[in-house]
């Protein structure tokens, strides 16, 4: 782990991909890199390393945040987790105690810190005001199994979560990557159905989805881990993806049982996906970048008038 003083900015949007739908979402990133080798994750590729780096001047990204919220209309949705996982390196580098407390002083802000990780205690009693996001990354068995290793099960992610939904926290989750291997319509519906057993629906703001993909040159690597099975052909963003009909016909799969089992809460939405594919899958698509970030402040604010 290398620990550095970071010279530029900290806060930026989140970089999306010309052709599909960005969410207004921005970055807080304060950590590079992540404990945990995913075979499906892109970071280390992207980073060109596995070592960890921690940027030390935290004041700095803070008075950066504050600056930038000061006077600005709507709800700004921050995120520490496009670089790194937001909670695994809790237990020897508890950001949450500086950023939980501080997010709680803004009603125009909203953090989520993004994991795979079941680092909550930490969490439990900080004074986050409901404006700290708890979000957990999940894949069933069938895909964990063969890409996750040393990660915590599913289970263990969504015990945790309850932890987190009992202390008021609101709750994320993530279903990506979506990965279709033989079975995946059993093993991700025994997911859901644990999952909303577990947690009260009202309780998850929202539930994002994305399908498997990665660069070309991780391919061969995707091969060998049994992942890169189905037809991939290259997206516009350049990365292998599943063609469109079956990327669309597993959203409209996957969504219908958050439904089913979740009711129409948590807001749905796709990651880094064209305005075709959410509406051969979702049967409606945001105009824009505006129009998605409006259906995220609709829920945040629904959320808070409720609790």
């Amino acid at each position: 782990m290398k620990f550095r003083h970071h010279l530029g900015r900290f806060l930026k949007p989140c970089p999306g991909t010309r052709n599909y739908l960005c969410c207004g979402y921005w970055v807080l990133n304060l950590v590079l890199g992540c404990p945990y080798a995913c075979k499906y994750c892109i970071l280390q590729d992207y980073l060109g390393t596995s070592e960890i780096e921690v940027l030390v001047n935290l004041e700095d990204g803070f008075k950066e945040v504050e600056d930038f919220l000061t006077g600005r209309p709507g709800i700004l949705r921050v995120g520490t987790g496009e670089l790194g996982d937001s909670l695994a390196l809790e237990p020897f580098l508890p950001l949450s105690q500086s950023l939980v407390p501080f997010f709680a002083r803004f009603p125009n802000a909203i953090l989520e810190l993004k994991t795979k990780s079941c680092q909550v205690k930490g969490l439990l009693d900080l004074p986050h005001k409901r404006h700290t996001v708890i979000s957990f990354s999940l894949n069933p068995p069938l895909v964990a199994d063969k890409a996750e290793p040393g990660v915590p099960k599913a289970l263990e992610r969504i015990e945790a979560a309850a932890l987190c939904n009992e202390k008021g926290y609101p709750l994320g989750i993530h279903l990506d990557p979506l990965v279709m291997l033989e079975g995946w319509r059993d093993a991700y519906r025994e997911l859901l159905e644990e999952l909303f057993r577990c947690l009260d629906a009202g309780q998850i703001l929202w539930v994002s989805m994305g399908a498997l993909r990665y660069p070309r040159s991780m391919h061969q690597a995707m091969v060998e881990a049994g992942l890169g099975l189905g037809e991939m052909v290259p997206g516009l963003d350049g990365k292998m993806r599943y063609l469109r009909p079956l990327r669309a016909e597993m959203f409209r799969t996957v969504a219908g049982w958050i439904r089913e089992l979740g009711g129409r809460e948590p807001l749905l939405y796709l990651c880094m996906e064209s305005p075709e594919v959410w509406e051969e899958a979702l049967g409606f698509s945001p105009e824009n970048m505006a129009q998605l970030d409006k259906l995220f402040q609709e829920r945040i604010i629904r959320y808070w008038e409720k609790t």
